[in-house]
């Protein structure tokens, strides 16, 4: 038995000091000493596009004995606070903002300073007076004074930024500081707008690390996914969270534990919008006193929003159903209409009197089901949760079978559909399973109108305009005054837009267009002529524009 433990443990360290390797590779693209092609093995906890560089600093401070001499001397130089030679203090002076003032380095800032210091107050004003959470502790003056600091340096590719620990403090606490790039000019959000939401995020790793518990390479997930929150919480008009979705809608099945937590930051919007900000905060207090991230999300739901995980997470599933091409404006997330369709793993046939789908279902995802009943021309969405919370924190590959059907005549334990419809969920461990179904198959129209009239340039939404039906993927708008005068004219791709009212689908082929004129300035107030054109076929009319 010894000699199976000994050879275990020299595997395992095997293993992971491939893995350290891999990590201190990482370390060197961040900091950008190599550039990304040459890193072909990245380590297991970067499963897609990265944004931060945090779990890669935190996993090489956590592991350093495992380094080499000469890697461990490296990564002690590249984990330093970088020299630079100027500095300045935010308005408030709580935080203070190091630069290069030589505008021929590498790590010279392609933006403002003064915006930047402007965007860092905003982020601590929000944070911490306005959410309450606790600035990060002092960190006795090594920045130059007792607050926090950002430095701007040139970054490898794909990380906006990171925040390293610096000294230990109490309960796994520490202090810390941030580093951002300098331009992000290859980025999705590019400039000042990529700084301001990066200070928000790192800002906010810096109040979890230095208050609360470093506990991020077991809950990554959610120190992630509470720092993008932060970006869209603060600075509601950037929202470089979109380039993240995908990877959670295109894997809702994977369980919720093993996500980078970028793709996630729906799940804190949501929660804000089910029970206001504090409850965020009040996770953050749980997993300071010593829970694991998915057990406190459950204590707060229960506590603080007298619910249960099951039911929340339920919803969550629903509201996430509903983005896209299936947003409802007014309903679910106010952006939804800008977030990616939600993946449907099956789409289910009757045969006989069923349609039956078996799934092997982890702890703490979603599959999403489409039933095509026999009389329905549209599908039926459905999905089922798995709400083990324990299993995904401890084990993560654990199995729930389930078969799910729908019927088109009531079985014990099914659930009325309506229409003569009902789902049965069937497993040895249905407790945990969680149902979504759309409340009744929908009828479709067609639609043609514009969306949203009138339009204000303060609304989060693009103008919808109506295309003749075609396959083509582009259409010409042109854009009239009342005078005739041509404002507006380009090319624009065609998208389908569906809305759901009381059960009826709407669905029409359009283009999105910004309210601004080719030259990109907004309009004034009025009313204004539009065209769409496809090949021969025009549709014309009228809409309105509220400059705000």
């Amino acid at each position: 038995m010894r000699i199976k433990f000994l050879f275990l443990l020299v595997f395992t360290s095997h293993i992971f000091s491939q893995n350290i390797d891999s990590l201190f590779n990482e370390l060197l693209r961040i900091r950008g000493v190599v550039s990304a092609t040459e890193v072909t093995d990245k380590p297991s906890e970067i499963k897609h596009k990265s944004k931060c560089g945090t779990g890669v600093m935190m996993a090489l401070s956590e592991y350093r004995h495992l380094l080499s001499n000469e890697q461990l001397k490296i990564f002690n130089t590249l984990n330093a606070r970088p020299f630079l030679a100027a500095s300045k203090l935010s308005p408030s002076g709580k935080i203070r903002v190091h630069y290069d003032i030589d505008e021929g380095s590498i790590n010279f800032p392609g933006y403002d300073i003064d915006e930047l210091l402007a965007a860092c107050d905003s982020v601590y004003n929000f944070e911490v007076n306005i959410l309450g959470y606790p600035e990060p502790p002092s960190d006795n003056g090594e920045g130059g004074g007792d607050e926090f600091d950002f430095y701007i340096i040139a970054l490898g590719s794909g990380e906006y930024g990171y925040t390293t620990t610096e000294t230990k403090l109490e309960n796994n606490k520490w202090t810390t500081f941030s580093v951002i790039d300098n331009d992000f000019s290859n980025y999705y959000t590019k400039g000042i707008n990529a700084a301001r939401v990066t200070v928000a995020h790192e800002y906010h790793h810096g109040i979890q690390i230095g208050n609360y518990v470093n506990n991020y390479s077991k809950d990554k997930f959610f120190y992630e996914l509470t720092a993008v929150s932060m970006e869209e919480f603060v600075f509601d008009d950037v929202n470089d969270y979109y380039d993240y979705l995908d990877y959670y809608f295109n894997n809702s099945h994977i369980p919720m534990t093993l996500h980078e937590g970028y793709d996630l930051p729906l799940w804190n919007i949501f929660l804000k919008e089910r029970f206001g900000y504090d409850i965020i905060k009040s996770i953050w207090e749980y997993m300071g006193n010593g829970m694991r991230a998915m057990e406190a999300i459950e204590r707060a739901i229960d506590i603080e929003g007298n619910s249960t995980f099951k039911t929340e997470y339920t919803k969550f599933a629903e509201w996430c159903y509903y983005c896209g091409s299936r947003a409802i404006p007014g309903e679910y997330f106010e952006e939804a209409e800008y977030y990616p369709d939600m993946k449907i793993m099956s789409n289910i046939n009757f045969i006989g009197n069923r349609a039956s789908i078996s799934i092997n279902s982890r702890p703490v995802s979603t599959v999403y089901i489409n039933f095509n009943f026999p009389d329905i021309t549209e599908p039926f969405p459905t999905a089922l949760t798995n709400n083990d919370i324990y299993n995904g924190i401890h084990n993560t590959d654990a199995i729930t079978s389930v078969t799910f059907s729908a019927l088109d005549h009531y079985e014990t334990k099914s659930t009325d559909l309506g229409n003569g419809y009902y789902s049965l969920i069937e497993s040895d461990n249905a407790a945990i399973i969680g149902e979504f179904s759309s409340p009744k198959p929908i009828v479709q129209i067609e639609e043609e109108v514009v969306f949203p009239q009138p339009y204000k340039y303060s609304s989060l939404y693009l103008i919808s305009i109506p295309v003749p039906s075609s396959n083509q993927l582009n259409a010409d708008l042109y854009i009239f005054n009342t005078s005739m005068e041509l404002v507006f004219d380009d090319k624009l791709e065609i998208k389908e837009f569906r809305r759901t009212d009381q059960n009826v689908l709407s669905t029409r082929k359009i283009v999105r267009w910004n309210g601004r004129d080719s030259d990109g300035n907004k309009l004034p107030s009025g009313v204004y002529l539009y065209v769409t054109k496809v090949g021969d076929d025009i549709k014309k009319g009228k809409l309105a524009i509220i400059n705000d």
